[in-house]
Formats: structure tokens, C-alpha cells, sequence
């Protein structure tokens, strides 16, 4: 792991280089306060490069309230590729969100952005989140939203991103209130559906 952010509460990582991460970028939890963090990584560079293998994600989150991502670049080099650019792998038994990226750049990887839930329980609420004017090259799906259990996350913004992708560029599922905005598909599909999609919005 390049940083691994623990009980990190109103931190900053800023114009940094995370090189050749082998399982993460970035990790960050806060286990003692779950809601609790207000984090922001601006302008950095975190690339994976052959020595790396490929890593499972650019930047881990797992808890901690009020992360924000803004003009970072999450890259690949020679045969090495991230699994997922960020990753918001919610915790159990938590409640948290308001989340935003924006002005971001990633490229080369399965996945720019995946929400989904760690486990086991599946019961962690992550909330209200802005993903605006990024520019995603994913290998599988740009933006991937899909909670284990309906009912428990939504109240989504993503708009103003740009970007190439081999299957959809959005796959939803389990989500509630998502606005999708205006966002310009280079190739292949818009939108995938699961079951669990409520209050979908756009154009």
C-alpha cells in the first residue's frame, strides 16, 4: 500500500506521487469514526507500473465521511493495470457518504469507479455522492454503482464526464436517486440496469 490513511481526520494529500502500489494506492478507513475523515487528495499522480502486478485499486475507501477527489491522475503503465481507479468498498455497520470527484483523470483499468459493499453484512449506507468532469478510459465499466442491498444508498450526481469504455459506461443496481446528467460516451453503450434502480434521472 503507498498510504494507508487510518483514523485520518481532516488530512490532505497533495501534489504527491504513489508509484507502483502492489494491493493500493491509497487506503483509507476510519474505524473509530466511521462518518469521520473530511479527507481531500488534490493533484497527485498514483500510477502502476509492471513491477506493481496489477493492483486491486488506485484509492481504497472503506469509511470515513467527506472525501474528496479533485485533479488526480490514476494510471497504468507497460503491462500493469489497476482492477478499479477508486474504489468505495463500504464497510459494515455505517452510515456515512457525501463524497465528490471531480477534474479527475483514469485510464486503463476494469473499473474508473466502483461502489459496492466489502461485506459480510452488507448493511453500511454510503450517500449523496457528486462524480463531475471526469475523464474515465475503463476497460469494463466507467462508473459502476451497485450495493449488495436496495433501499440503503442513492442521492448521486454524475455529470460533465467524458470518456471510453468496452462495455457501459454506467452499470447501476441497488441504488436509489441517481441524476446522471450530461455525459459524453466516446464508444459503446450508456447504460446498464440491475435490479434495485429507483428515482433514475437524465439526459
Amino acid at each position: 500500500v503507498g498510504l494507508d490513511i487510518v483514523q485520518g481526520y481532516e488530512w490532505m494529500v497533495d501534489r504527491c506521487a504513489v508509484l507502483n502500489p502492489v494491493k493500493y494506492g491509497i487506503k483509507i478507513q476510519n474505524t473509530a469514526i466511521a462518518d469521520g475523515g473530511d479527507g481531500i487528495i488534490s493533484n497527485c499522480m498514483i500510477v502502476s507500473r509492471a513491477a506493481s502486478g496489477n493492483p486491486e485499486a488506485g484509492i481504497e475507501w472503506q469509511s470515513g465521511g467527506g472525501l474528496k477527489v479533485v485533479g488526480t491522475k490514476i494510471n497504468c503503465a507497460a503491462s500493469s493495470k489497476f482492477a478499479v481507479g477508486v474504489h468505495y468498498n463500504i464497510a459494515d455497520n455505517i452510515a456515512t457518504g457525501i463524497t465528490v470527484l471531480s477534474g479527475n483523470s483514469f485510464e486503463n483499468m476494469d473499473y474508473g469507479v466502483l461502489v459496492a459493499h466489502k461485506g459480510p453484512l452488507n448493511n453500511g449506507i454510503f450517500r449523496l455522492a457528486t462524480f463531475n468532469g471526469n475523464e474515465v478510459a475503463a476497460n469494463v465499466h466507467a462508473f459502476a454503482i451497485v450495493p449488495a442491498v436496495a433501499g440503503k444508498d442513492g442521492g448521486y450526481n454524475i455529470s460533465g464526464n467524458v470518456g471510453t469504455t468496452g462495455n457501459a459506461f454506467f452499470l447501476l443496481g441497488n441504488v436509489d436517486r441517481v441524476d446522471l446528467g450530461c455525459n459524453t460516451v466516446d464508444f459503446g453503450a450508456r447504460l446498464s440496469l440491475r435490479p434495485g434502480v429507483t428515482n433514475l434521472t437524465g439526459s
